[in-house]
């Protein structure tokens, strides 16, 4: 993370149109939406917003063409996309996500009472007791500043946005990433569960397993989302160092997983699953070129959660 989050220090100085950096298996050609495999975590991704030709640039705004990192040759490869904001604004009724789900799926419409339209990552245990996930920033966390202000507020599904009152209410935030740093690991709000839960992901026949998976460069990878519903997309890049449009403020997040896009406003929170169901991330932002989600395992071990 330290190698990777100074690259992106040292790349955003170089070049505002800089927004991330990420390994890869792959290098991409974009243009001929093609790839060839170079080696496992072989390839440093530098996202920029616009892909520039050298003329245009000044010296000093060339990014390299490899890299050193720990003794091992790296080849830089430049990948244009629309930077990355959450996804957690106004949102179009579009799937049966939206609506009340007794017992609870993954992938559901579900947020803050206090917010207005997120996703129900996935059910998890706590103590030995059960909690449900969703995005720090489906709470009052973007407002409030301090996560304390935040513990013991009502979580409703569906989301407000969707309908959600008080007599919806699943259960009241025990925990939460403290959004208010500059450089993140997770984005995660904990609650408690009040109502039953199914591991399965919502409008598919994907059965979720107790555990989670590395992912790796390339892996097909499935979501349920208040918005978009289920679909698929492909990992880019397996470890990212990005900037994110965070309300009216730009965050860093490492360690994170970067995909083709496959997410809108409203798609905060959901679960990114692989196919034979092994919970990879949790999707909490994007742009029209692609999706970003929080590693599993990071937000496992933060909060100290098990499975059922």
């Amino acid at each position: 993370m330290a190698d990777l989050l100074s690259l992106l220090e040292l790349m955003s100085n170089k070049s505002k149109n800089v927004w991330g950096v990420g390994l890869s298996d792959f290098k991409f050609f974009q243009s001929k939406n093609k790839k060839r495999y170079i080696g496992k975590n072989k390839v440093l991704l530098i996202f920029v917003s616009e892909k520039k030709p050298s003329i245009s640039l000044y010296s000093s705004e060339i990014l390299p063409q490899e890299l050193y990192i720990d003794g091992e040759k790296l080849v830089v490869d430049i990948y244009a996309a629309a930077p990355p904001k959450i996804d957690c604004l106004i949102c179009q009724p579009f799937c049966s996500t939206r609506g009340r789900y007794d017992p609870l799926q993954a992938g559901i419409s579900l947020a803050s009472i206090n917010s207005t339209a997120c996703t129900f990552t996935l059910g998890l245990k706590k103590d030995g007791k059960p909690v449900g996930l969703t995005n720090s920033h489906c709470t009052s966390a973007l407002t409030a500043l301090d996560k304390n202000k935040v513990i013991g507020e009502e979580i409703v599904q569906p989301s407000p946005f969707d309908g959600g009152k008080k007599d919806d209410i699943v259960g009241e935030v025990i925990d939460l990433t403290d959004i208010s740093k500059s450089v993140l690991n997770t984005d995660t709000a904990i609650f408690t569960l009040k109502r039953e839960y199914q591991p399965q992901l919502a409008c598919s026949k994907i059965k979720l397993q107790p555990g989670w998976k590395e992912p790796t460069a390339m892996m097909e990878v499935y979501k349920s989302g208040r918005t978009t519903g289920c679909n698929s997309a492909k990992i880019i890049a397996t470890s990212a160092c990005v900037n994110v449009q965070f309300g009216s403020s730009v965050k860093t997040f490492c360690d994170t997983i970067v995909t083709t896009p496959f997410s809108a406003p409203g798609d905060s929170g959901s679960p990114i699953v692989s196919k034979d169901g092994f919970w990879i991330a949790q999707l909490f932002a994007g742009s029209s070129a692609v999706t970003v989600g929080i590693k599993a395992k990071n937000i496992i071990h933060e909060f100290g959660l098990s499975f059922y």
